[in-house]
């Protein structure tokens, strides 16, 4: 997988020397500084990857990775090199994991609406699993149960392979969801939100609840 994308690099750049530098001196791996690098100038450039997905294409585990983060995160942010970003959330990864999955703009769409309009509900949740869920419900939403011929067939289990959260996860999150399905798809008072035109009337009573 391309983790470092030209987008970032120059962030990388930017903050490696400097980490390298105060880490060695803390006693924190290369590998695990560079992941931390990594991890935060794709959050700064809003291409966000996960743990996991780093641990993945290294030989660190996420609990390394994760104790080497924060104190990468603090150490740039006391030297002014790094200022901080938004806390990432699932609409933020799911464009990235609909395209892994082979999926169409249309379900990209409708998996973000539905990860945003349950966010409230589902705090405390990890945002992966939250996309996986999100994404699971808008294919059940775009092609039913059993799926529309000629459709790319896509399983929990494959949204799970994408999204690196557990399948059991997904399936549970994605319960929850659809326990408050109505209300995702409510219209605000400026007009917005409801369920796409191009989903079948009575598609959303029709889901599964599993």
């Amino acid at each position: 997988k391309n983790i470092v994308c030209c987008r970032n690099s120059a962030c990388c750049e930017r903050f490696f020397p400097a980490a390298q530098k105060k880490g060695r001196k803390a006693g924190r791996t290369v590998e695990a500084t560079v992941c931390s690098v990594v991890y935060l100038a794709a959050q700064e450039m809003k291409v966000p990857r996960t743990l996991k997905e780093l641990c993945a294409v290294t030989s660190s585990t996420k609990k390394d990775i994760g104790k080497t983060f924060k104190h990468v995160e603090q150490m740039l942010q006391s030297m002014g090199e790094y200022k901080g970003a938004a806390p990432t959330s699932a609409a933020d990864i799911i464009p990235r994991f609909v395209s892994n999955l082979r999926l169409p703009n249309e379900l990209e769409k409708l998996a973000v609406q539905i990860a945003v309009a349950s966010a409230s509900d589902l705090q405390g949740r990890v945002y992966t699993s939250v996309a996986g869920a999100a994404i699971y419900m808008a294919y059940l939403l775009c092609y039913g149960l059993p799926v529309t011929q000629g459709v790319p067939p896509r399983t929990a289990k494959d949204i799970s392979e994408a999204t690196g959260a557990a399948e059991a996860t997904i399936r549970q999150v994605y319960r929850e969801m659809h326990g408050f399905r109505h209300r995702l798809f409510a219209p605000g008072a400026d007009g917005k939100g409801g369920l796409p035109d191009f989903i079948p009337p009575g598609r959303l009573d029709a889901i599964p609840d599993h």
